[in-house]
């Protein structure tokens, strides 16, 4: 048996073969072959003892690996797990700490294939696996849309544009640059991007 801990990274658990039981934030959870298990940062769990056949796969990533052009270009989805990632990427607490996803073939590939390229470390793995792990937060979001109730944050939206505007035009933009264009103050957009991602405008 594994004891009880927590990561300071989000914690993807794959059940590639047979079935494990965990506790989850004092939450017993079964996962079966081909299950899904994604955990917040600092969210806490163990892991019943094994059987010698069952394979269960940790897939360990930092919350800037979900890019914030990722989620700018599928805010439109609005989805729990949308919610989930952006919360991470916010440093936002997540109301539910997990999420289970059940067994699905084509998320299954996804995750082989990056099993696969980590195992086999052939050129460009490390860019091939950050390619696949877009496509399975995508696939996710897909089949397990799970709509939440809207939120008409536009507070969302705008951090959402000003990363983007960073992130294209790093070399030369400017706070006052960004102030006019949204038609804020300097004063509140260094408070609202320092509130919303933990990091300063700089």
């Amino acid at each position: 048996p594994y004891p009880e801990h927590t990561h300071e990274f989000i914690e993807i658990n794959y059940m590639l073969r047979g079935e494990c039981y965990q506790v989850v934030n004092g939450q017993k959870i079964h996962l079966k072959q081909g299950d899904i298990l994604m955990m917040d940062v600092g969210c806490s769990h163990s892991i019943s003892r094994l059987n010698e056949d069952d394979i269960l796969v940790n897939l360990l990533f930092r919350d800037h690996n979900i890019s914030f052009k990722f989620l700018n270009d599928i805010h439109r989805e609005k989805s729990l797990v949308y919610d989930f990632l952006l919360n991470i990427s916010l440093k936002n607490s997540n109301a539910q700490s997990f999420i289970i996803f059940p067994h699905n073939k084509d998320i299954r590939l996804t995750m082989d294939q990056m099993i696969e390229e980590h195992h086999f470390k052939r050129p460009f793995h490390t860019t091939v696996i950050q390619s696949y792990f877009n496509i399975l937060l995508a696939k996710i979001m897909r089949y397990y849309p799970m709509p939440v109730k809207e939120i008409n944050d536009p507070k969302q939206s705008l951090i959402l544009d000003i990363i983007q505007d960073i992130s294209r035009d790093y070399v030369d933009i400017t706070l006052p640059d960004l102030a006019r264009k949204y038609g804020y103050s300097e004063n509140y957009l260094s408070s609202l991007i320092k509130k919303l991602t933990g990091k300063t405008f700089i």
